[in-house]
């Protein structure tokens, strides 16, 4: 299986490192200047900022909830479109021989 993040700290950490190689995942390598090749942070975190924003909540507990219904509402035909909207991402940077590009939707 392969897999793939961004260049976070804790994403380079040992322990991440190490957890990696030992589950026998193949790491997808990340271009240092490219933070919106990462799911989460061009769709995934704006999807659930949108869906949180304004709203107030007492606990972690209720905040973790509110997450999790979050992403139980998200169809999964948007996690297919998230996949192929990835792969062109993917295609801009090889396209742009790993160079810094904008203007991504």
């Amino acid at each position: 299986m392969k897999f793939h993040h961004n260049n976070a700290p804790a994403h380079t950490a040992r322990k991440t490192k190490d957890y990696i190689k030992q589950s026998g995942l193949e790491l997808i390598d990340h271009p240092p200047y490219s933070p919106d090749l990462a799911p989460c942070d061009f769709w995934l975190f704006p999807t659930i900022k949108r869906h949180l924003k304004g709203r107030r909540f007492d606990s972690e507990t209720e905040l973790s909830a509110a997450f999790l219904d979050t992403i139980d509402l998200i169809p999964e035909s948007r996690y297919s479109r998230l996949f192929d909207m990835w792969l062109e991402r993917c295609q801009r940077c090889i396209d742009a021989n790993g160079e810094y590009f904008e203007h991504l939707k």
